[in-house]
C-alpha cells in the first residue's frame, strides 16, 4: 500500500504501523500464519540469505511455501501494477513497462 501512494498519490501516506516500536515482533507473522494453515513459512531477514531461503523453499514438494522477504518501508518493490490497473499496466521500474506487441495473446 506505500508504495502504491509513494508512486501514484504524490507520496501522501496514510495508514497505520503494524510494527510495534518496542519490540521485534512481526504483524502478522506471515511466516506462523503459513505453518496454520498447513504451509511451510520462511522469513528472509538479510541478502545474504536470500539464495538459502529460495532453495530452502524448492527442497519442500509436498505442501506450498509462503516465503516473507522483509524489506525497508521505503524501499520500491517492483515488478507492480498500479491499483485499478489490469495486468498489461505492469511496470518493471518506476515509469518503465514491458513491450507486449510482440508477445501472441492467447
Amino acid at each position: 500500500m506505500r508504495q502504491l501512494q509513494t508512486l501514484y498519490y504524490d507520496g501522501k501516506v496514510n495508514g497505520v504501523s503494524l510494527r510495534p516500536s518496542h519490540s521485534v515482533q512481526r504483524v502478522p507473522d506471515f511466516a506462523r500464519l503459513a505453518d496454520a494453515l498447513g504451509c511451510v513459512g520462511l522469513e528472509c531477514d538479510a541478502e545474504a540469505d536470500v539464495d538459502s531461503v529460495i532453495m530452502e523453499a524448492v527442497d519442500v514438494t509436498d505442501v506450498p511455501v509462503v516465503i516473507y522477504f522483509r524489506v525497508n518501508d521505503e524501499f520500491l518493490v517492483w515488478p507492480t501494477i498500479a491499483a485499478g490497473a489490469g495486468n498489461d499496466d505492469l511496470q518493471h521500474a518506476r515509469g518503465l513497462a514491458p513491450t507486449f506487441a510482440n508477445y501472441d495473446v492467447l
